[in-house]
C-alpha cells in the first residue's frame, strides 16, 4: 500500500498538467499589435482642448469626446460634400462596425465622424448624410462644432485642411441640387482612442474599399478623382480589415474579419 500512494499522486500531477495544458491551448489570446504597415501605435492623452470641445451631433444634441470615455472611439475627419474620399471612408467604417456588431461589442465601441466643413455641415445636413449613407447603427455619431474650435482641433491633431476652388463644371450638391461653390482638400486619418480616452492608434492614408461601392447617392456624387480612388487605390491605402485589426488591438477583444 505504501507504493500505491506516490503512483496515485503521480497520476494526479500528470492529470493536472494535462488539464492545465488543455486550458492554455484553448484560452483566448489577446489580439496582436497591428503591423507598422497599417499605422502608428500611440499612447498619449487626447489634448484637453480637443476632449472638451462642445460638439453638436446630427440630432442637435450637445456632446464632447470626453463623454465617450469608458469605450474605444474611432473618429475621422470628413465632410458631407466630399467627392473624393469621405464616401469611401464611410463605407470602410460601416464594414468595420459590422464586425463590431457580430462580436456583440456595439455598446463598447463608438464610431464618430467629425466635419471639416462647419460652414456647410449643419445639423440638418449631417442628419441627411446619415440617411443617404445608410448609417443605421446606433453606435455612430456625426459631429459639428464652432469653426474656430474645429480649425484648432484639426491643426493640433495634424490634419491638414485647405479651401480650394470647385471643379469646372462644379459638382452638384446631393442634398439641394445646387452647384458647389468651393471644395476642401484634406488629409485622411483614422484616430482610435482607448477606453481611457488616450490616442492609441493612428491610420493615415486614403481608404481602399476593395470594390465595395458607397450607397447610390454618394456613389453618383463621386468626382472623377473619387472614382479613380475607388477603382484604382494606391499601395498606401487602408482597408476595412486593416481598421478592424487595429480596433481589435485597442479594444483588447478579437473581432471577426470583414
Amino acid at each position: 500500500m505504501r507504493l500505491s500512494r506516490p503512483v496515485i499522486a503521480g497520476f494526479s500531477v500528470v492529470g493536472l498538467i494535462l488539464v492545465a495544458a488543455a486550458i492554455g491551448q484553448f484560452a483566448p489570446t489577446s489580439p496582436k499589435k497591428p503591423s507598422l504597415s497599417i499605422g502608428t501605435a500611440l499612447n498619449q492623452p487626447l489634448p484637453a482642448s480637443v476632449a472638451s470641445i462642445k460638439f453638436t451631433d446630427e440630432f442637435g444634441k450637445p456632446v464632447t469626446l470626453a463623454a465617450f470615455k469608458g469605450k474605444p472611439v474611432v473618429f475621422t475627419p470628413f465632410m458631407t460634400l466630399c467627392q473624393e474620399t469621405c464616401p469611401l471612408t464611410t463605407s470602410n467604417l460601416q464594414i468595420l462596425d459590422k464586425s463590431v456588431i457580430k462580436a456583440h461589442q456595439e455598446n463598447n465601441v463608438q464610431i464618430v465622424m467629425i466635419t471639416i466643413d462647419p460652414a456647410r455641415d449643419s445639423v440638418a445636413r449631417l442628419h441627411a448624410y446619415r440617411s443617404v449613407a445608410q448609417i443605421t447603427q446606433p453606435n455612430w455619431t456625426l459631429l459639428t462644432a464652432a469653426p474656430a474650435d474645429l480649425t484648432a482641433m484639426w491643426k493640433s491633431l495634424g490634419v491638414d485642411v485647405e479651401k480650394t476652388s470647385e471643379g469646372d463644371p462644379p459638382g452638384i450638391d446631393w442634398m439641394t441640387g445646387a452647384p458647389l461653390t468651393y471644395d476642401l482638400s484634406h488629409t485622411d486619418e483614422v484616430f482610435m482612442l482607448n477606453k481611457s480616452g488616450n490616442e492609441r492608434f493612428l491610420i493615415a492614408g486614403m481608404p481602399n474599399t476593395q470594390g465595395v461601392v458607397p450607397p447610390s447617392i454618394l456613389d453618383k456624387f463621386l468626382s472623377d478623382q473619387g472614382r479613380a480612388n475607388l477603382a484604382h487605390p494606391d499601395t498606401s491605402t487602408w482597408t476595412a480589415a486593416d481598421a478592424t485589426e487595429s480596433l481589435a488591438w485597442v479594444l483588447g477583444k478579437h473581432l471577426p474579419k470583414p
